[in-house]
């Protein structure tokens, strides 16, 4: 429905009909505030520049193709908070020895007092190719970062999952993970850098081989994490499947693979990113997490602490 009404938009260029189309759509959206930070007058002249193609992200992002741009627009405070983290990332990796992995124009303008930002349009790789540029990115972050302890962001991230998932479980259930926290509290992996939400889609090309979406980039971060977050969502996308259908269908194939450590630091870090990030999710994503980290601590193999 959604692509439909942007398609209809792009039929008629009319900024009254795109205005009132957010407008509509903060009413049930959650990262679309009710008085959107895009204003009447900011869509007319949003709809100047030559709109190729138009899309709303699914956490409330206006995004807007010409021949040589993406232009995107935040319209509620989650989408801001994540675009200006990711431009400060892109910043900073423009300045280490993997700055050929950002080898694109990203750069923050003003359209009245709003921020919003501006990106070179870049090409789709397919899913084979980015396979093997995942490799690539993988073994060039690995080889950054201060291989010390781990950031606060990410040590924040994994006990931030846990105390969220805490408030879905029972007491069986808290009383199973209670030994957990303390677990999550001393451990010490190596770090390096990581891209945080490394999945095929954030694998494109420019000159090169580029990643995007760099609102959860981490200097520090836990070495395996994107390793293990690619191979899920590749082969979740490969099998029709969600990410978490993927795990519970094939988690003692990936715990032959990864260690239960890893794979349960992969849960609580990944769950406390997206609280982190203001992401609404319903009760019911919370309680497929709390059963795949049943599953995973009852596992009884080999490489296994808990």
């Amino acid at each position: 429905m959604n692509q439909f009404f942007l398609k209809f938009y792009l039929c008629i260029k009319s900024s009254f009909f795109l205005y009132g189309y957010i407008k509509i759509l903060s009413i049930f959206h959650p990262y679309i505030k009710p008085i959107s930070l895009i204003k009447a007058k900011d869509i007319t002249n949003i709809c100047s520049i030559g709109a190729k193609k138009v899309a709303i992200s699914g956490t409330g992002c206006l995004m807007v193709f010409t021949k040589e741009y993406l232009y995107k627009f935040p319209l509620g405070n989650t989408t801001a908070k994540a675009l200006k983290i990711e431009y400060d990332n892109y910043k900073k990796i423009k300045k280490t020895s993997l700055s050929n992995f950002v080898d694109y124009y990203l750069g923050q303008e003003l359209l009245s007092e709003e921020i919003f930002y501006k990106m070179s349009i870049l090409k789709t790789l397919s899913y084979s190719d980015t396979s093997i540029a995942k490799n690539i990115i993988i073994k060039s972050l690995s080889e950054n970062g201060n291989f010390g302890k781990a950031s606060i962001f990410s040590k924040e991230n994994h006990l931030l999952g846990y105390e969220v998932i805490l408030k879905y479980c029972n007491n069986a259930q808290r009383l199973e993970l209670s030994d957990i926290k303390g677990w999550l509290n001393g451990i010490e992996y190596c770090t390096s850098y990581i891209h945080g939400d490394l999945t095929p889609l954030n694998i494109m090309k420019n000159n090169g081989v580029v990643f995007i979406d760099l609102d959860r980039f981490d200097f520090a971060g836990f070495n395996f994490f994107d390793k293990i977050h690619y191979h899920i969502e590749y082969e979740a996308k490969m099998k029709g499947l969600n990410s978490y259908d993927f795990i519970a269908l094939n988690f003692e194939l990936l715990l032959s693979e990864y260690s239960k450590q890893e794979l349960l630091s992969y849960l609580f870090f990944r769950t406390g990113a997206e609280k982190r990030s203001d992401v609404s999710l319903h009760p019911s994503y919370y309680l497929k997490i709390i059963t795949l980290i049943l599953l995973i601590k009852r596992h009884v193999g080999k490489n296994e602490v808990l």
